[in-house]
């Protein structure tokens, strides 16, 4: 089937020719298309809103990702996310692989002490699958140093959240003895760019407090 034809099928399925361009118009549109056309009633009857779908669906990799919330929907749920939430993480670049990392990953991280509403506010930024491992790997570390899981939360929520992580853990000795204190630090890193506002303040603070700062 051609794109024109999909989408006069699609429209007799209730979506609106400015949701159809929506998809259409990112990266592999045409395949997304085809997609809902064949996995839309699976997920409506999953419980999810066509708004819901549309949303996953207008991302760049919305085939996979439609593909991958119709297959780990079940498994999602039983882990106690709401269909909500699992949108949110869906609705973003590689949502397909946040949500298979989410699942395998979620057990661990709640062993941790964290809560589920936290892991969606990982989950549900650009490169949420790498956060949530980087999250799993260090946080004893960060705890350690005498953080707090919702401040941690607060660094890893963010596009880049991964790298900021690691930058907290590497750099919070020495900006401590340059006189910060941790809730400082998380202002800082818990920001799209948060660990290169890190090494900033860790290459910058001397000079400043040579100046009278």
């Amino acid at each position: 089937m051609n794109l024109k034809t999909i989408k006069k099928l699609l429209q007799k399925k209730v979506y609106t020719q400015n949701q159809l361009n929506k998809i259409a118009s990112n990266r592999g549109g045409s395949k997304t298309l085809n997609t809902l056309l064949e996995k839309a009633p699976q997920l409506l009857t999953l419980g999810y809103k066509v708004e819901q779908i549309v949303k996953v669906a207008a991302n760049s990799g919305g085939s996979k990702t439609l593909n991958t919330l119709l297959e780990k929907t079940p498994q999602l749920l039983a882990l106690g996310y709401k269909d909500e939430q699992l949108i949110k993480v869906a609705a973003n670049s590689g949502g397909s692989k946040t949500l298979n990392t989410l699942l395998e990953k979620t057990p661990q991280l709640l062993a941790l002490g964290y809560k589920d509403e936290q892991l969606i506010k990982v989950a549900a930024n650009s490169g949420g699958s790498k956060t949530l491992n980087t999250l799993l790997e260090k946080t004893p570390q960060l705890l350690t140093l005498g953080y707090k899981d919702e401040q941690i939360v607060k660094v890893a929520a963010n596009g880049g959240g991964s790298q900021a992580l690691t930058t907290l853990l590497e750099k919070t000795p020495q900006l401590l003895i340059l006189g910060y204190k941790a809730d400082q630090l998380i202002k800082a890193a818990a920001n799209s760019g948060g660990s290169q506002a890190l090494n900033t303040l860790l290459e910058k603070t001397p000079q400043l407090l040579t100046l009278g700062y």
